[in-house]
């Protein structure tokens, strides 16, 4: 699973922006847009276009647009650790013995 937020400055007024995979969001009142690719299988290269509008007067924003990017991917130790043997005691139950793990991302950015 794949997220990109978008914080865009408070100046922006109105927005339109297209996906040709996952679904974009906005909150209006912090100005966060998120885009939920979801997976990305296949020949479709992911891609976000469109446009935004300032508050009319509104200077032109000095700062650059910052991307977040998350992922999660799941069954992949990044580390390679493995658990060989697991047991379990003083249980009456069957229980069942087997470890899932997930890689998640941490803060990254991507500057442009």
């Amino acid at each position: 699973e794949v997220i990109v937020t978008i914080p865009f400055p408070k100046t922006v007024l109105t927005q339109d922006l297209k996906t040709n995979r996952g679904t974009v969001s906005c909150d209006e009142s912090t100005k966060i847009f998120q885009w939920i690719i979801g997976s990305i299988e296949g020949d479709v290269i992911p891609k976000l276009s469109g446009s935004f509008k300032l508050h009319p007067g509104s200077p032109k924003p000095e700062e650059v647009l910052t991307l977040l990017l998350g992922f999660t991917v799941r069954n992949v130790s990044l580390s390679g650790l493995k658990i060989e043997d697991l047991s379990i005691s003083n249980v009456k139950y069957s229980p069942y013995k087997g470890v899932r793990s997930t890689l998640k991302a941490g803060k990254f950015q991507i500057r442009t």
